[in-house]
């Protein structure tokens, strides 16, 4: 049987249970209501017999027309409750009978006392009282009789309700019991069936996953695991055609993880390379730059050959136009910065690569190295410390490019004159000249002495004062500080 066709017949099956629950409570409750109120009718008769006998003794003591009244209408509402009874066993006919006749008997009796009341004889009044002494025996027998019959048919009609009752709950405990005997059969066939052909199927798709695609799922069941069994089946077949070997498939994926690692461990070169790197196109677009090239320079990929770094970008590619090798290594200064920068053109796809190396270092130190070794050869050549201070001065003008340099030694009054000078008037000259440190205060005796603030932006950390323009420098000067110098 198919999962599909067990799970309608289950629904059907549920359905019914329902149906036949539902069907069984309404004709139950149907039947119970109905020995409900027979109960509670026979229930009203008992106390009604009851009730009639109490006013008729209230009528023959009292003889009142209002007594009169109160049992007609107590009697009629006791008739309708005695016409009204239904019955179902021989016994209850029997009871029903019986309280009929008593009822009407009932009646005969008390108009014979009505009569006797209402129309005394001539034989005297203890004639009378002797007739209506017999017409209450009478009544009060008739009463007994109705009150015994109508509650032995009450009792019957709550042993008849409790029964329905039993009857009710049985019959749905039968219907939901046979539901659920058929779930647990259902849950059984699963287990056995459904179940253990999944099981199977899960081990074949184990087996495939591990390679072996020979294999194949047993096909038993005419059901959807079964459909499933044969479709994998099919699958297994397909992808034995179009798959290789697994030994071909193991190979391959070795050899593609062997290119794989070696081609991200060749990129990494670039990438962890600390000096730039950048490569272009022939239109001189930046195409990649490595980390360091972008920490060094953050615009280069915006402006590309028109950036500083590659402002010889046009004769590189002219030596290539020519038919010259366009390897070309040169230095350059980019800010404050020197680069040794070599270009290397890569035919196979037309680009560009540009290596880079910060050499500042190395240029400072050999200007430094020049700059000593032209000191060494002044100070060879000339015997006479006026001499060298002159030929000092004026090599520093023409070093640093400055307009105007003079050399300051303090004697022993305190005073630091001018001893080499070049560039300044001699009205200057003779204004700045004749310091004393310890009665002058300008900045270049607080050099002298050492009174310096590294804080202030006209000082160096080493002690140094630098102004490079009268006025940018007075704009960073207190007016006290003005007054100092």
């Amino acid at each position: 049987m198919r999962i599909r066709t067990q799970f309608f017949l289950t629904m059907i099956l549920f359905g019914l249970v329902i149906l036949a629950v539902s069907i069984s409570a309404l004709i139950t409750n149907n039947f119970i209501e109905l020995a409900s109120t027979q109960e509670q009718t026979a229930g009203n008769i008992a106390r009604g017999a009851s009730e009639l006998s109490y006013l008729a003794n209230d009528y023959v003591i009292y003889r009142e027309s209002q007594q009169l009244d109160r049992w007609l209408a107590r009697y009629n509402s006791f008739s309708t409750d005695v016409a009204s009874l239904q019955t179902e066993t021989p016994e209850q006919v029997a009871l029903v009978n019986n309280i009929r006749a008593n009822s009407l008997r009932l009646r005969e009796v008390f108009d014979s006392v009505k009569n006797a009341v209402q129309n005394p004889s001539g034989q005297g009044q203890l004639f009378d009282q002797e007739l209506v002494q017999v017409s209450w025996s009478r009544m009060a027998v008739q009463s007994q009789g109705l009150s015994s019959d109508a509650s032995r048919l009450e009792q019957l009609a709550g042993t008849r309700v409790h029964q329905l009752q039993l009857v009710n709950f049985f019959t749905i405990l039968g219907l939901v019991g046979v539901m659920g005997a058929f779930i647990v059969f259902n849950f059984l066939v699963v287990q056995r069936r459904t179940l253990k052909a999944i099981g199977t199927l899960r081990e074949g798709t184990e087996i495939i996953g591990a390679g072996n695609l020979e294999f194949r799922v047993a096909e038993k069941e005419n059901d959807e695991v079964g459909d499933l069994s044969r479709a994998f089946n099919r699958m297994t077949h397909h992808l034995r055609d179009v798959t290789a070997s697994k030994s071909d498939l193991e190979r391959e994926i070795s050899e593609r993880k062997t290119a794989e690692a070696k081609t991200v461990y060749l990129a990494t070169f670039p990438e962890l390379n600390p000096n730039p790197i950048a490569e272009l196109d022939e239109g001189g677009n930046v195409v990649y730059i490595n980390p360091a090239a972008r920490r060094q320079f953050p615009d280069l990929e915006k402006t590309g050959r028109k950036h500083p770094f590659l402002r010889d970008w046009e004769y590189v590619t002219g030596l290539k136009n020519d038919g010259k090798s366009p390897v070309l290594t040169r230095d350059i200064k980019v800010g404050d910065n020197w680069f040794e920068k070599t270009f290397s053109y890569l035919p196979q796809d037309g680009h560009f690569r540009v290596y880079a190396r910060d050499i500042t270092q190395r240029v400072k130190a050999e200007e430094e190295l020049r700059a000593s070794r032209k000191f060494l050869l002044i100070a060879n050549r000339n015997h006479d410390i006026q001499s060298l201070l002159r030929e000092y001065t004026r090599h520093i003008k023409d070093t640093t490019g400055c307009e105007a340099v003079g050399i300051r030694l303090l004697d022993e009054r305190g005073k630091i004159p001018y001893i080499a000078y070049d560039g300044f008037s001699q009205k200057f000259y003779e204004t700045e000249g004749p310091l004393n440190i310890t009665t002058d205060k300008c900045m270049c005796i607080n050099v002298v002495k050492g009174d310096t603030d590294p804080s202030q932006p006209f000082y160096t950390k080493f002690g140094s004062f630098y102004m490079n323009g009268t006025t940018r420098f007075l704009a960073t000067v207190s007016e006290e500080d003005k007054g100092q110098t």
